[in-house]
């Protein structure tokens, strides 16, 4: 039978009471990616370290940062126009900051080398979980 759910936080404790504890979980190379319920995973796997969780995803997409007002002015339209409200990712964040948990591993196979080029704490392992 089919079970729906209406918040993400409530299909997380459905998976994990479900599923179990270790994860492995796909996402799509093209649009319709769940990122809030994925977010909501990888913050619940963040914060009990008992959940194993692998994302395998062929792309992360995330809105181009900005280092100066210059480039703000410049790209803020496109972003706003092409990203919208897409949330940001959690897993990406938590990349870049060098923060990701050891329960939680990302193996990606196409990298927005724009985005991964400059240097961050986390550096090796982050280039280290792509294919």
């Amino acid at each position: 039978m089919t079970e729906r759910f209406d918040q993400d936080a409530r299909t997380v404790d459905w998976i994990l009471a479900h599923v179990g504890r270790d994860l492995r979980v796909a996402l799509p190379l093209g649009p319709g990616k769940p990122v809030t319920l994925i977010n909501d995973l990888v913050l619940r796997a963040c914060d009990d370290r008992s959940i194993r969780l692998q994302i395998f995803t062929a792309l992360t997409l995330e809105r181009p940062s900005q280092s100066s007002d210059m480039e703000h002015r410049f790209l803020q339209p496109a972003r706003d126009r092409l990203f919208g409200d897409y949330p940001r990712v959690e897993y990406a964040r938590l990349l870049h900051d060098g923060a990701l948990p050891d329960n939680i591993h990302v193996i990606g196979f196409v990298l927005q080398a724009a985005n991964w080029l400059t240097p961050h704490r986390g550096r090796p392992r982050r280039w280290r979980a792509w294919v």
